[in-house]
């Protein structure tokens, strides 16, 4: 009787009460929500870049596919450049990150479910760069067409706002 009572002591301060009651999918998009805030914008200026293309290429070659290990991280462009690689999550804030500071715009990041990643789970398991209404894929800034499931702009990634 004790243990359980530690136990679910344990579960409650770890997990809000209201995370209790939510569904898999409302769980899932307040997680995305708390990952994908409040990044740290970081001066990408002396990159030059001609068309955000370019920038695609820059992150293909350059920053290496690589999932995360154990929680999914959602990391900040500069520390996505210091190590040369992340994963979608990581490729898309780092090219929204690029294109602002090369040309101005500010892309949103689209969450996406993608067949071929149907071993993540869940409703949404990829992350693209949305732009004027257009998905592409962060490296190589391929247009591509995927349902999208929810979307943060790009002051709600940068700012939290």
């Amino acid at each position: 009787m004790k243990k359980a009572i530690l136990l679910l002591l344990t579960i409650i301060s770890i997990t809000s009460c209201e995370d209790l009651f939510l569904t898999h999918s409302e769980y899932q998009d307040k997680e995305f929500t708390k990952r994908a805030r409040n990044h740290e914008l970081y001066d990408t200026s002396d990159y030059d870049f001609d068309s955000l293309a370019e920038i695609g290429g820059w992150i293909s070659q350059n920053i290496k596919y690589k999932s995360d290990e154990g929680a999914d991280d959602w990391a900040n462009p500069e520390d996505t450049i210091n190590r040369g690689y992340g994963d979608c999550e990581d490729r898309t804030i780092l090219f929204m990150n690029m294109a602002y500071f090369a040309f101005g715009i500010e892309p949103t990041l689209a969450g996406v479910y993608h067949s071929r990643h149907v071993a993540a789970g869940g409703d949404v398991n990829h992350a693209v760069v949305m732009i004027d209404g257009e998905l592409y894929e962060p490296a190589w800034f391929w247009h591509v067409d995927y349902e999208v499931k929810y979307y943060y702009t790009f002051w709600e990634v940068f700012k939290g706002e």
